[in-house]
């Protein structure tokens, strides 16, 4: 009988203590957000002390007219404006879109105007550049790389695609 368990510990008691200790130390893992940065981190970062706002009157995305235009850019604009600007309304763009559209037309008569924002500097256009076709699904071999650069009133981004 004393064999038996102390085998059974062996086997048991051992392994399970191992992967609770392994579980502690994945718990004190934590991926802290990045605040006021871009997410994900991009391989390389230049920045400086000037800071910019955005509002939703004042702030468009677009592209040049050198880019690729595909409905999954204009989607992703429309999806991203909508996060950036009311976050508290996106869930509900997924479940009934014309209700959640109501609700940014309400929230948008509440915002404060431009001109209430005195001397912040706005950022009021992201200018994109995709150089190749838009890719229907991306794939291992899409080159996600991509140039931010942000200039007084406009951020230009270039990408491959």
């Amino acid at each position: 009988m004393q064999l038996t368990f102390i085998i059974f510990a062996i086997y048991v008691y051992i392994p399970l203590a191992q992967n609770i200790q392994q579980q502690i130390e994945l718990d004190e893992i934590s991926i802290k957000p990045t605040v006021g940065e871009p997410w994900p981190k991009p391989q390389s970062i230049q920045t400086t002390s000037t800071r910019f706002a955005v509002h939703p009157a004042a702030f468009h995305f677009l592209t040049n007219e050198t880019s690729q235009q595909c409905d999954l850019l204009r989607n992703a604009f429309d999806r991203y404006y909508k996060i950036i600007f009311f976050p508290q309304t996106y869930m509900l763009h997924l479940t009934d879109p014309l209700l959640a559209d109501i609700k940014i037309h309400h929230l948008k008569e509440t915002l404060r105007n431009v001109s209430d924002l005195g001397d912040v500097t706005l950022l009021k256009r992201l200018i994109v550049n995709i150089e190749q076709p838009c890719e229907e699904w991306p794939s291992l071999e899409s080159n996600e790389s991509y140039t931010l650069v942000v200039k007084r009133e406009h951020a230009l981004l270039d990408a491959a695609s």
